[in-house]
């Protein structure tokens, strides 16, 4: 559904997975924790950042605590929150997430995994945003005027 641009669908999907796990399965199960995170990032695709960055954390806060940190689904958790950070404007604090991320991946996954890559190109991005915060590009420099 979320291929066909259904997000709303594709996110009451997931509540309703998500509700389901909860009563059956409980909260702490790894299921219910990988719907509580698909549910976070179908609020990302709706742009509605705010309420993925709260699902997010919970569901980091419950993985490190369940999986432990350095599982690999907990890494993934840290790094969509730390985009879904970077969408809200906080990109200190996703630059540092993505810092964090990237030198776990490294240590557990190892420098050429995907994840890895992936977690690299991310921190590259937000330090290029935060290089660049404050600077005036040359599109939005007075304009020289003819014959002056």
């Amino acid at each position: 559904m979320r291929s066909l641009g259904e997000h709303q669908q594709a996110a009451d999907l997931h509540q309703q997975t998500l509700a389901d796990r909860e009563r059956i399965l409980g909260p702490d199960h790894p299921d219910t924790l990988n719907s509580r995170h698909n549910y976070a990032n179908a609020f990302n695709q709706l742009g509605e950042h705010q309420q993925a960055a709260d699902l997010h954390r919970q569901t980091l806060t419950d993985r490190e605590h369940i999986l432990g940190p350095d599982h690999p689904q907990t890494l993934t958790s840290r790094h969509n929150l730390a985009n879904t950070l970077r969408s809200l404007g906080e990109h200190q604090q996703a630059a540092d997430l993505h810092q964090q991320t990237l030198t776990d991946r490294e240590h557990i996954l190892g420098p050429d995994h995907p994840d890895t890559l992936s977690s690299r190109h991310n921190l590259a991005a937000i330090r290029a945003l935060l290089a660049g915060a404050g600077r005036r590009r040359w599109w939005q420099l007075p304009r020289r005027r003819e014959g002056a």
